[in-house]
């Protein structure tokens, strides 16, 4: 882990989320099983290449990360408020 990142993408890239809030993100959607993620939207970055923010499940904690944008930009890029 760096810097206190758990996916390690780096702090800027990742908000530890509860499950209640993974719950209504995802909604209708199941919560990811411990190891993997689901991903929640998708967007493409300037050079036209897929970008996601996804909800991982590490260890039973729940985490929003993007490794093409940092949080300050997921409202913008994905329409999902960190």
């Amino acid at each position: 882990m760096s810097g206190g990142s758990l996916t390690g993408m780096g702090a800027d890239h990742e908000l530890r989320i509860s499950r209640s809030r993974a719950t209504e993100i995802l909604r209708p959607h199941q919560l990811p099983a411990m190891g993997h993620e689901v991903t929640v939207a998708g967007a493409k970055d300037e050079f036209g290449l897929r970008t996601q923010l996804v909800i991982q499940n590490i260890s039973g904690a729940y985490v929003l990360a993007s490794s093409s944008y940092p949080k300050s930009l997921w409202d913008a890029k994905f329409g999902v408020a960190p």
